[in-house]
């Protein structure tokens, strides 16, 4: 497993836990995915990050896991994951996601930035990173939720 996936994997058990008392478990791991994703449908959040390792990572809910999530983190369930309070709340978990990966890669010489989460809502989304040669997708199973998220990250050192 590239160190990129175990940095993911230990960031959204870290995130999920501290901030929502969540317990995720990582489902797979799939490193040989292209890099073009298409036909994602949801809400998907970025947090894009640069320095010697370069790259985004998303994550994708369906709408239920988004309001679950907005509900496990205000204390109020949001009628739709059209309401603006969702996208905050997953781009501020997308970003501290992505900060708690950087924080590994940072121990191991891959210091870097962070850029501003952003947020995408729709049916058949494609990512297509561009340069990108390291390329993870990690599913995770929520129990206490029943759901799955799938997280992806996708890299070039450098």
């Amino acid at each position: 497993m590239h160190f990129l996936s175990d940095f993911t994997q230990k960031a959204v058990a870290e995130v999920f836990s501290t901030m929502m008392s969540l317990k995720v478990e990582a489902v797979s791991t799939d490193e040989s995915i292209s890099p073009s994703r298409s036909g994602i449908t949801g809400v998907v959040s970025n947090v894009g990050f640069a320095g010697k390792m370069s790259g985004g990572l998303y994550m994708n809910y369906n709408d239920k896991l988004a309001c679950d999530v907005v509900e496990r983190l205000l204390g109020a369930r949001p009628a739709n994951a059209d309401e603006g309070d969702v996208a905050d709340v997953l781009g501020e978990i997308t970003n501290m996601v992505t900060g708690t990966m950087k924080k590994h890669a940072s121990a191991v010489g891959y210091s870097g930035w962070l850029s501003t989460p952003l947020i995408m809502r729709g049916e058949q989304i494609t990512l297509e990173p561009k340069d990108a040669t390291i390329h993870s997708f990690n599913l995770f199973r929520i129990p206490d939720l029943g759901e799955e998220l799938g997280v992806w990250v996708f890299a070039k050192l450098g």
